[in-house]
């Protein structure tokens, strides 16, 4: 065991959500890869091809040898494809809540695939380096070790969004300034973790849900595999609103070579 788990340990949440199903090997990927114990909040798409098949005792055989190993367990919820991967991380946000859970720290992640996009395999391998074990040890080294530290992303997963409306001198709010707008969000640092893959510590986004209700948010989310390379949308905008929600609370975003 090396030093970093040695150190005293911190409770860790992972929100996951599924949409291409294959749910024996996310399991195993995440048994392997999480040394210590962990709730696993797994988010099934319903209405998706490829999970339509119930596969429950999965969960029941990997639940159950969980909590053997180390005490971790499987909380499965079940939602409709709406607003894309961060419509499944407000259910689960809204589980956590409900189950008066407070984890330390949070791992959001999700079953990234983008066919309709070039290099998308390679963007989804570069996103999931968040799980690899070094990467592991390194994040929890800046959480545990510096309080103000709120993200710890891929550095290359980190990118900037313009300020459409200055930058076109266009008088009409996008979804994302109206995001910002009506919660307050008034940082000029406007860099996030695009694909929404990253650790935190979860005091900020549990605090900013519990004024906010997650399922009240997900309403206004578009259903379905949504695109938005054309124009915004609002899961295109609550994208950025997880980074920062906790940024604009004065927690600091970190970013490691993966």
């Amino acid at each position: 065991m090396n030093i970093i788990w040695r150190m005293k340990q911190k409770s860790i949440s992972v929100f996951f959500h599924n949409y291409y199903g294959q749910h024996a090997r996310w399991l195993a990927f995440f048994r392997e890869r999480m040394k210590s114990p962990f709730d696993l909040y797994y988010n099934i798409v319903t209405d998706s091809i490829y999970n339509m098949r119930e596969e429950s005792q999965i969960f029941f055989d990997a639940g159950s040898a969980m909590e053997k190993e180390n005490g971790s367990r499987v909380i499965v919820r079940y939602s409709s494809n709406k607003g894309k991967d961060i419509g499944g991380k407000l259910v689960m946000m809204d589980t956590c809540l409900h189950l008066g859970n407070e984890p330390d720290y949070l791992v959001l992640m999700h079953d990234k695939q983008s066919p309709h996009k070039i290099h998308n395999r390679e963007w989804q391998q570069r996103l999931f380096r968040i799980m690899e074990p070094d990467f592991i040890d390194r994040a929890l080294q800046l959480l545990n070790e510096n309080p103000q530290t709120g993200i710890v992303a891929t550095e290359d997963s980190v990118q900037i969004e313009v300020n459409k409306e200055e930058a076109n001198n266009c008088l009409a709010l996008s979804p994302v300034s109206r995001l910002r707008e009506a919660f307050h969000i008034k940082k000029s640092d406007r860099r996030f973790v695009a694909g929404t893959m990253f650790w935190a510590r979860s005091k900020p986004l549990l605090q900013f849900f519990t004024l906010h209700a997650p399922l009240d948010i997900r309403k206004d989310l578009e259903a379905g595999n949504v695109m938005d390379e054309k124009h915004e949308t609002n899961t295109h905008a609550w994208e950025r609103m997880l980074s920062w929600i906790i940024t604009e609370q004065n927690f600091q975003l970190k970013t490691l070579n993966a």
